[in-house]
């Protein structure tokens, strides 16, 4: 728009002070009371940006408060451009001003009063705002005792329909999203404000945010995983009921936070004025000297699909990952960009389970998501609270994000230390900076020598009866059942397969699957290792070829009758679940 220009016959356009990719902002003169007013006019966007303005200039118009800006009118420009007209105010930003150095523990505790206070204004008709910034609060005149609130663009209540917000769509600022807005949560209340203003708090005492980050989405990662930092670990000069009360506010369990904005201010006032101090229940206690230095392993794995689109999980889909995943102990997250995040985290484990777990899980999702990209890290983090965090994080993302960049789609990338703990298991080739899987290894195999086999010498009479009894079995077509026991490294594996290359595979059929710790609450936990050799699967299957490759192998076996209900149970146990034409049909036989 161009100076001199007016805006609904009302708003003569002076200048241009901000621009960004939703719209821009101008300052402007009021034809009706001669005095300044900010008009900010909406990008032709599409429908739901237009929603979301439509959303703010109704929120804003029904909202009378000292701390939040005020709203003059709001409608189209002679260009069919939305806009939206505003009480002008001068002044930088609190973003501005924080560029500037930290803030005095009495400046702070002034600001996040009056902004909460703000904020409790919206929470009391049901509003929640979700972007709660430095950048969205203007200093009155350069005061930071004298802030207002700007920008609801985003902001949800009652007085809107809901549905606007799609799957995948970040809103917010990651740096003071609550962690239910990172973990993409489709409904957050008053407690996720409460969020942003302690790192708000956070921000203008230490000139930092409690979680930092290369990119947005190792800030979201730490946000949904990580344990906030403590004040007084920043500034040291922190009175410890300050140092509480914002430890409270960055409670990853909402109900641990204050309800609301009302609350908050409350409380602030209390540490300004001792003698309005409102209790506050303890905040979580601060980790023990030993424990806190105490580092245990973990793994996690992120999932992303190419051009940064969510991955498409239904509930249907989410609840059979879930499902196939908790024999690993893994957890997974869907956060607010769309990336899966899955959490392997069992301290009964050693490291090798721990990766094992790690890279089985990425087989299982690549069958749900077969053109995401995928990464799985192990490392080393603090005891108390999830492991993999702090470089492991920062791995992962520098991983993911090379994956993504170089192609193709639909591979599990790995790091050094995991391809190392899986080398028994699972073929990995060095790709980068890191390793990419290829199969899992053929469980036949036996370890070498300085890479080259060894003889199996002192094992001839176990060998002898061994023989002995398959020919026994095979000879009379009777069954017959060995349990072979020895502690770790005595020869088991290779007493195996020295029998096995004396079979004559001509005659019998060798079915291997392979135990192991993580499996050991499964009643059938080598079950789906098995199902899924026999059926020749690999890790780099689609959902429907890995299918279809169950259905072939039950049906070498089964009448048609029966083929799909068996492989849509034998599916289940490998992560392999029949696509929804054929699950009708098994419902309809079962």
């Amino acid at each position: 728009m161009r100076e001199g220009e007016l805006v609904d016959e009302r708003f003569e356009i002076e200048e241009r002070t901000a621009v960004g990719g939703m719209g821009e902002v101008y300052r402007a003169r009021d034809r009706t009371t001669g005095g300044p007013v900010a008009v900010k006019v909406l990008h032709d966007l599409g429908e739901e940006a237009v929603a979301r303005f439509a959303r703010e200039c109704a929120l804003l118009a029904s909202i009378s408060h000292p701390g939040v800006v005020s709203h003059v009118a709001h409608g189209e420009t002679s260009d069919a451009l939305a806009y939206l007209a505003m009480e002008w105010v001068d002044g930088p930003t609190l973003s501005a001003r924080l560029r500037e150095g930290s803030l005095t523990v009495a400046e702070s505790l002034e600001l996040v009063g009056c902004v909460a206070e703000a904020a409790g204004a919206l929470h009391e008709r049901g509003i929640v705002h979700r972007d709660l910034k430095p950048s969205n609060i203007v200093l009155v005149g350069g005061d930071p005792r004298r802030p207002k609130l700007l920008d609801l663009g985003i902001a949800r209540g009652g007085l809107v329909a809901a549905g606007i917000t799609i799957q995948g769509s970040m809103l917010g600022s990651p740096s003071y999203m609550s962690p239910e807005q990172a973990r993409g949560a489709r409904d957050v209340d008053a407690r996720s404000d409460v969020f942003a203003l302690g790192c708000i708090a956070f921000r203008c005492l230490t000139g930092q945010t409690p979680f930092v980050g290369e990119d947005a989405l190792a800030v979201l990662l730490r946000i949904a995983i990580e344990e906030a930092p403590r004040l007084v670990d920043r500034r040291a000069d922190v009175p410890p009921e300050l140092d509480a009360v914002v430890a409270r506010m960055l409670s990853r369990d909402p109900d641990l936070r204050p309800p609301d904005g009302r609350a908050v201010a409350r409380l602030f006032r209390g540490l300004a004025e001792p003698g309005v101090r409102t209790p506050l229940p303890p905040p979580p206690s601060r980790d023990a000297p030993v424990r806190k230095r105490e580092k245990r392993t973990g793994c996690v794995m992120i999932a992303r699909r190419p051009g940064n689109q969510p991955i498409p999980v239904d509930d249907l889909t989410w609840s059979r990952l879930v499902s196939s995943l908790r024999s690993f102990s893994a957890t997974p997250h869907l956060l607010a960009d769309g990336t899966l995040v899955v959490l392997v985290d069992e301290p009964r484990w050693a490291a090798v389970d721990l990766a094992l777990a790690g890279v089985r899980s990425a087989v299982r999702v690549r069958r749900l998501v077969p053109d995401a990209c995928i990464v799985v890290v192990t490392g080393r983090g603090a005891a108390l609270g999830p492991t993999a965090t702090g470089p492991t994080l920062d791995l992962a993302g520098s991983l993911l994000g090379e994956a993504t960049s170089r192609g193709p789609t639909g591979v599990v990338m790995c790091d050094g230390v995991t391809a190392g703990l899986v080398e028994t298991s699972f073929v990995c080739v060095p790709e980068g900076s890191g390793h990419r899987v290829v199969m899992e290894r053929p469980t036949e195999g036996f370890r070498t020598l300085l890479g080259r086999p060894s003889a199996c010498v002192g094992r001839e009479p176990e060998l002898a009866r061994l023989r002995e009894l398959c020919a026994d079995a095979i000879g009379r077509g009777l069954a017959r059942m060995v349990l072979v026991t020895a502690p770790a490294g005595v020869g088991k594996s290779r007493l195996r397969h020295e029998l096995l290359a004396g079979i004559d595979r001509s005659v019998v059929e060798v079915w291997v699957a392979r135990g192991d710790s993580m499996r050991r609450g499964s009643a059938f936990g080598m079950l789906g290792p098995l199902v899924a050799r026999l059926a020749g699967l690999a890790a780099t299957d689609t959902p429907p070829d890995a299918w279809q490759k169950i259905v072939a192998r039950v049906g070498a076996w089964l009448p048609p009758s029966e083929v799909s209900r068996v492989a849509a149970l034998l599916g289940e146990t490998c992560g392999v679940p029949p696509p929804a034409s054929d699950l009708v049909a098994t419902e309809s036989v079962s």
